[in-house]
């Protein structure tokens, strides 16, 4: 059985750097064992809200982004009881 990862990208960090590799990443994740849901953030606050109301359904939640979205995924996660893994 598959693990679940919830991937929070913030597609302005590194001008839209991830794109270039991206369906590689996800072959490799996919290969791992991770079965992977993407969530992309429009504005300021969206990693919080997206770690906080769904991180718990997942196993591992990571982000693509700067250290601000990792501050909010961070901030998110931890309005949670249980935590998942976090990558980053």
């Amino acid at each position: 059985m598959k693990q679940k990862l919830m991937l929070i990208i913030n597609p302005a960090a590194g001008r839209g750097a991830y794109k270039l590799n991206i369906g590689d990443a996800l072959q490799v994740l996919d290969e791992g064992g991770f079965r992977t849901t993407l969530f992309y953030t429009a504005a300021r606050g969206d990693a919080t809200r997206f770690a906080a109301e769904s991180g718990a359904n997942y196993d591992v939640v990571a982000c693509i982004g700067g250290d601000g979205t990792l501050s909010e995924v961070i901030a998110g996660l931890m309005q949670l009881e249980k935590k998942p893994h976090l990558a980053y």
